[in-house]
């Protein structure tokens, strides 16, 4: 057993893993929390890298801009992705790395043209570590999956 001090960290470096056996429990007691990464990217340059991991928060105000979501770790990994504004003759694109796919075969994710209102905002889930699946969408027509580069 190890006890943490109140306000002390545990930090688990880059390769490093936190691993709960089978049987074993990882309970959050009432006031604990788990932080998920949030990240917030405005007009992006071409490509710019979205983390496979937590949320990520885009807006563009340019006629076009696109993002790349880095390929899943691993199974089980789940990614939130918000568009909070687009411009009114392009769009929010966020394509998948080199070898993923959203749905095992389409590689682009396009938020609407035009104005957003309304945050429109896609949740999936990696299946594998060269798939997401989405699990989520605010809009029906909101969003399109492309398998091509339009």
């Amino acid at each position: 057993n190890m006890d943490i001090e109140s306000g002390a960290l545990v930090e688990v470096k880059s390769g490093g893993e936190l691993e709960v056996e089978s049987g074993g429990i990882l309970d959050i007691n009432a006031g604990g929390q788990v932080r998920h990464y949030v990240e917030v990217l405005s007009t992006a340059s071409t490509g710019a890298a979205l983390s496979p991991f937590g949320v990520s928060i885009v807006k563009s105000t340019k006629t076009d801009d696109s993002f790349t979501l880095a390929t899943p770790a691993a199974a089980g990994v789940m990614k939130t992705i918000i568009c909070i504004g687009g411009s009114a003759t392009g769009s929010v694109r966020v394509n998948c790395s080199s070898g993923a796919k959203f749905d095992g075969t389409n590689w682009i994710w396009d938020f609407k043209k035009g104005s957003v209102t309304a945050p429109e905002t896609v949740q999936v889930v990696a299946s594998a570590t060269n798939r997401w699946y989405e699990i989520y969408r605010s809009s029906a027509d909101g969003t399109a999956i492309a398998s091509t580069d339009t």
